[in-house]
């Protein structure tokens, strides 16, 4: 799969250290979602916005591949969309976006 596991598939958010599990394979995204944890997004998670970008402060390993959807919203290295960042072990990421600043919407809704 591409990915090194070292533990059970969980996500800490930083500042705070909140941590919220995963299911193995699951987004970053979802994850987050499922624990009422707010993550900016005004694509409904198809990677064309980048509002859910995160740093990777720890865990990169832990990680599923970068998809080549993802890649053109992406800074540089350590860098992950929420949306598309599979967790397969214990990961730290930083949202670089605050979830109240979500891009707007273009004319008809849909990104």
């Amino acid at each position: 799969m591409g990915h090194a596991t070292y533990g059970k598939p969980e996500i800490t958010f930083l500042p705070g250290g909140k941590r919220v599990p995963a299911g193995e394979g699951e987004t970053i995204f979802d994850a987050a979602r499922a624990a009422g944890v707010p993550i900016a997004s005004s694509c409904f998670s198809e990677a064309r916005c980048g509002s859910c970008l995160v740093r990777v402060v720890r865990g990169a390993e832990s990680l599923g591949k970068i998809r080549i959807d993802e890649k053109d919203h992406l800074p540089g290295p350590g860098y992950r969309l929420a949306c598309r960042a599979r967790v397969f072990g214990p990961v730290a990421v930083e949202r670089m976006r605050d979830p109240g600043e979500s891009l707007p919407l273009p004319p008809g809704g849909r990104a």
